[in-house]
C-alpha cells in the first residue's frame, strides 16, 4: 500500500467458515477497498472459479493501520483462491501481489509499484506479482518478479511458487541484513578536507555522548559534518537495542535501528511533535532519538517554544499523558543534541573575504534567540572553518593544479572510541543511569558524583573557569574524561583539563572567534 517513500507492507488473511453466505473485510478498509467485494465476486465467476459458498472473512493485517486504493484487489483474490482450493496450509505466503482487478478478471497496474517492491525486498518476500513486474526501475537479483495480465496466469503462477516452496521449506526465504553489519570498515571524513579541529571535537563528543555545536559561515561544512556524527557513535550494547526494541515497536517505522538513531528535527516542529501525542501516546522525536542523536540544523531558526522544549528533553524523560488524563506514559530520551547555526544574521562574521553587515545589538540578538540555558548545555561548542578555501580558489582561478591532497584518515579511530565507551561503562557502572561521561549532568541527576569530585574542584580552580556554572564546570570535567579515555586513562591530565577549556570558550563569552 502507497504510503510515503517506502509503503506499508499489508498482510491478507483469509477463512472461511460455515454460515450464511457473506463477504466481510476488516482491518479498516476504506470506501475503495469496500467495493473490492463485487469487483472480485466478478472477476472470480468471469475468471472459470468458483466463489466460496462459506462465509467469507479477509483480514488486512496491520489491523490498526488505515488502508486504501485498489493495489489490494488482486492480493484478496488470489488469498480466496488459496483459502478454497487448500492448496497451503500456512498462514504466511512470502509473495507480494499487487493489482488491481477488473470484472473480467483483467489485472490493472497501480501505483507505486517501485515503493511495493523495494518494501518486498525489505521485508523478507522471495516472490512479486504485478502487471507490470517486468519493467521496474530498481534491481531486484534476490526475488523473483512475475508479470500477469489476468487473474487466471496470476493464480498459476502462485501455486507453482507454492510448489517449490513447501509449507516447510522456510530457509529459502532471503535473510535480513543486519543494520549494523556494515562489512569492511570506512573513515565517516572521507572525503572531508582540512576541519582537523572539528574531527577532533566530534570524537570527542560522539564517544563521551556530548552535546556538539558547529557553528561558522555559510558553506563552511557545518551541517556536513553535523551529518557523520552517527558514524563515529559507538557500538551499541545489548541493553540500549533492547530499549530502541520496545520504543520503535510502538510505531510504525518497526523494526528499530541496531545502531545509533539520528533523527532531524525539522524547523515547523511542534512541542507535541517532540514530546509525543497525548491522544495516540506515540513518542516523539525526543524519544525515537534515544540512545542517539537530535540534530538540530540551523539553531535560530526554530522557534522559542520548540528550543524550550529541547532544553526540557536533553536533560530527561519525555513524559507524554494518557487519553484518560488519569495516567502518564514515560518514555525514555537519552539523546545527544548536536545542533549547527552561523555565527550571525548575515553569515560574514569572520570570514576573511567577506564583509560583516550586522551591528553588534543584532549579533547579539541572533545569539540570544539560541539563549544562555541551551547553549550552556553544549559541552562542546567549535567554529567550522574552511581551511583549504584559499588552495582551492587558487587552483580554480588560475587552472593550475593545486597541491596534491593529502588523505588524512585513522583506521583506528572506531576501535579508539568504542574501547573509550567500555571504559566509561566500567567507570560508571556503580551510578544508576549513566553510561557515557556526557550523562551526568542529564536524567535527572543533580548531585557531584563521588568518581569526579576531585576533577571539579581542579577545574574550579583554574582562572579561565572563574564565573562558570555548575553545568558549565561538570562539562569541562566531563569532556575531559572523555579525552582522557581516548588515551587510554580514567582520570585527565593537566593538558587533557585545558583542552576541555578550550571547547567551552565560544558561544557565551567569545561571539568573535575571528577578527573582522
Amino acid at each position: 500500500m502507497n504510503k510515503g517513500y517506502g509503503g506499508q507492507l499489508i498482510g491478507i488473511e483469509a477463512d472461511l467458515r460455515n454460515g450464511f453466505p457473506g463477504f466481510d473485510i476488516v482491518g479498516l478498509p476504506d470506501g475503495a477497498i469496500r467495493e473490492s467485494r463485487h469487483r472480485i465476486r466478478s472477476a472470480l465467476r468471469n475468471s472459470g472459479f468458483r466463489f466460496p459458498k462459506e462465509r467469507v472473512l479477509v483480514n488486512l493485517v496491520p489491523a490498526d493501520i488505515p488502508k486504501g486504493g485498489a493495489q489490494l484487489d488482486l492480493a484478496i483474490a488470489v488469498a480466496l483462491i488459496v483459502a478454497t482450493t487448500k492448496a497451503y496450509p500456512r498462514m504466511d505466503i512470502p509473495v507480494m501481489v499487487v493489482g488491481e482487478l477488473g470484472l473480467d478478471g483483467t489485472i490493472h497496474p497501480t501505483n507505486g509499484t517501485t515503493a511495493a517492491l523495494a518494501s518486498a525486498k525489505e521485508n523478507g518476500c522471495t516472490g512479486f506479482i504485478h502487471p507490470h513486474a517486468s519493467e521496474l526501475h530498481i534491481q531486484a537479483t534476490d526475488i523473483r518478479c512475475l508479470a500477469v495480465d489476468t487473474l487466471r496466469t496470476a493464480t498459476t503462477a502462485i501455486l507453482r511458487y507454492l510448489k517449490e516452496f513447501p509449507p516447510g521449506d522456510l530457509a529459502a526465504r532471503p535473510k535480513r541484513k543486519p543494520e549494523n553489519d556494515s562489512g569492511s570498515w570506512q573513515d565517516p571524513f572521507d572525503g572531508v578536507v582540512g576541519l582537523h579541529q572539528v574531527r577532533r571535537a566530534m570524537e570527542i563528543a560522539a564517544t563521551g555522548r556530548h552535546n556538539l555545536l558547529l557553528f561558522g559561515p555559510p558553506g563552511a561544512g557545518k551541517t556536513m559534518m553535523a551529518n557523520r556524527m552517527k558514524s563515529l557513535a559507538p557500538i551499541l550494547d545489548e541493553k540500549e537495542r533492547d530499549e530502541l526494541a520496545v520504543i520503535y515497536s510502538g510505531v510504525e517505522e518497526f523494526p528499530p535501528p541496531r545502531s545509533a538513531p539520528e533523527r532531524l528535527l525539522p524547523h515547523d516542529a511542534t512541542v507535541r511533535s517532540l514530546f509525543g501525542n497525548p491522544q495516540s501516546e506515540k513518542p516523539g522525536e525526543a524519544t525515537l532519538s534515544h540512545n542517539g542523536i537530535l540534530l538540530l540544523d540551523e539553531l535560530p531558526l526554530y522557534s522559542a517554544k520548540t528550543l524550550d522544549a529541547v532544553k526540557q528533553v536533553s536533560d530527561g524523560c519525555t513524559i507524554i499523558s494518557g487519553q484518560t488524563g488519569r495516567q502518564a506514559n514515560r518514555y525514555p530520551a537519552k539523546i545527544q543534541l548536536v545542533g549547527t547555526m552561523n555565527p550571525c544574521p548575515c553569515g560574514g562574521l569572520g570570514q576573511q573575504e567577506a564583509t560583516c553587515v550586522c551591528s553588534l545589538p543584532a549579533i547579539r540578538r541572533y545569539w540570544a534567540k539560541v539563549g544562555t540555558p541551551l547553549l550552556d548545555r553544549f559541552d562542546i561548542r567549535i567554529p567550522v572553518i574552511p581551511e583549504e578555501s584559499l588552495e582551492l580558489n587558487f587552483a580554480l582561478n588560475t587552472g593550475l593544479q593545486s597541491s596534491p591532497r593529502v588523505e588524512d584518515t585513522d583506521s583506528q579511530r572506531q576501535e579508539r572510541i568504542n574501547a573509550a565507551a567500555e571504559r566509561q561503562r566500567s567507570f560508571w557502572k556503580s551510578v544508576p543511569d549513566i553510561i557515557r561521561n556526557g550523562e551526568v549532568m542529564k536524567f535527572g541527576n543533580t548531585g557531584i558524583p563521588a568518581q569526579i569530585e576531585g576533577i571539579v574542584q581542579q577545574v574550579s580552580s583554574m582562572d579561565a573557569c572563574h564565573g562558570r556554572s555548575v553545568r558549565s564546570i561538570l562539562g569541562i570535567c566531563t569532556v575531559a574524561l572523555t579525552i582522557a579515555n581516548l588515551n587510554g586513562r580514567d582520570y585527565p591530565n593537566t593538558e587533557e583539563l585545558e583542552e576541555a577549556v578550550s571547547y567551552q570558550r565560544f558561544g557565551l563569552r567569545d561571539i568573535y572567534w575571528r577578527d573582522i
